[in-house]
């Protein structure tokens, strides 16, 4: 078992377009919020905690984990 850290991570695009087309927040789909999921995803793993993919799942059902 893990530390108890979680990170949700998601692929750019789907990322992107879930910025711009669902939550209407175009001005951060950018490359600095690219490298800070990089960083939060990377540091997690280093930490010994759980990536959840959510590039696949809508979030309600990754909330249902």
């Amino acid at each position: 078992m893990g530390n108890g850290i979680i990170c949700i991570h998601t692929e750019k695009t789907i990322r992107e377009e879930r910025l711009i087309k669902y939550r209407n927040q175009p001005e951060l789909a950018t490359q600095d919020m690219e490298n800070f999921a990089q960083i939060l995803k990377n540091n997690t793993l280093k930490m010994g905690g759980v990536v959840i993919d959510s590039s696949i799942k809508k979030t309600e059902d990754i909330a249902k984990l």
